[in-house]
């Protein structure tokens, strides 16, 4: 597992949201949320993944995944920025979802 020089581990040890790679070559970079997170381990997490693919010199992929369950509060802020984030070399951003009310928030915070 890679973790950025630029994030403290101590913190990412103890998130509910990993972020790793997923390969050596650092081609596609995973968000992982785990069972409880946050939206204040979201944001971290956001963080954490644009610094590491901004540290490459070639296109990435990002995978974000995991435990469906949204925490309190709306989640609008957190996804636009999100989106409104990311580095010029993210090639692909594939969200996994299974429940059906992510796809509208996604949606809209495009917008």
């Amino acid at each position: 597992m890679y973790i950025s020089s630029a994030f403290n581990t101590e913190v990412l040890n103890f998130m509910a949201i990993s972020v790793t790679w997923a390969d050596e070559g650092k081609t596609v970079c995973i968000l992982n949320r785990g069972a409880n997170w946050t939206w204040e381990e979201f944001d971290t997490a956001n963080t954490q993944s644009n610094l590491m693919i901004k540290e490459i010199n070639h296109s990435v992929d990002l995978i974000v995944a995991g435990e469906d369950r949204l925490p309190p509060g709306s989640p609008i802020s957190h996804f636009r920025k999100a989106m409104k984030s990311k580095p010029a070399n993210l090639r692909i951003w594939l969200s996994l979802y299974r429940i059906p009310l992510a796809e509208p928030y996604l949606i809209l915070c495009q917008n």
